[in-house]
């Protein structure tokens, strides 16, 4: 169960991130820095 959860949240985390970068470019370079 606790993988199952974790997959998911990576998952959820990455979409999060590709709409960060689809709808502002300046924070999404920041994060891919950090």
């Amino acid at each position: 169960m606790r993988a199952w959860l974790i997959g998911l949240a990576v998952i959820i985390g990455l979409a999060g991130c590709a709409d960060n970068t689809a709808g502002i470019r300046v924070d999404g370079q920041t994060q891919n820095v950090f």
